[in-house]
């Protein structure tokens, strides 16, 4: 009987302290290894960011141009709001400020808008050669009237 306990004692000592290592060896990676979040924006670096303002029509919210995993987005904040207008693109151009008409050759389309309000990410091309813009603009194609810009910084 007096084997059984000792025996029983020494397998759980051994065990406990094999756990005891295994918790510490855990404990040391998870210590060690980089904080990660559940959104993916936190684990992206922001390379640019601007806040619109209204040309033609009032237009606000945030751009943000973002880097994840390699590929570049263009996102959009929750609080952007502009008019409805027909045949809205959004666009980069090369000056810091965008008049309300845009001269041809002075901007790059990233395709049509895709709401009115609200968050929305677009991605770039990877053939973009983004530091040659300075601003993200609202832009009416039909009629060239630009209803909000934002200069990135």
């Amino acid at each position: 009987m007096m084997k059984r306990l000792s025996f029983t004692i020494i397998l759980a000592l051994v065990l406990g302290i094999s756990t005891s290592v295994n918790a510490n060896t855990i404990s040391k990676y998870v210590a060690s290894s980089p904080k990660t979040s559940d959104n993916s924006l936190s684990l992206a670096a922001k390379a640019s960011q601007g806040s619109f303002i209204g040309v033609d029509h009032p237009t606000r919210g945030q751009v943000n141009l973002i880097e994840e995993n390699g590929i570049k987005y263009l996102e959009i904040s929750s609080n952007f709001k502009t008019d409805r207008g027909p045949d809205l693109k959004l666009i980069l151009h090369n000056s810091s400020t965008v008049n309300a008409k845009v001269q041809e050759g002075d901007y790059v389309s990233l395709g049509k808008l895709q709401a009115f309000q609200g968050s929305q990410r677009y991605q770039l091309p990877q053939d973009l050669d983004i530091n040659r813009y300075q601003s993200v603009a609202i832009w009416c194609e039909q009629f060239n009237v630009t209803f909000g810009y934002a200069t990135l910084k």
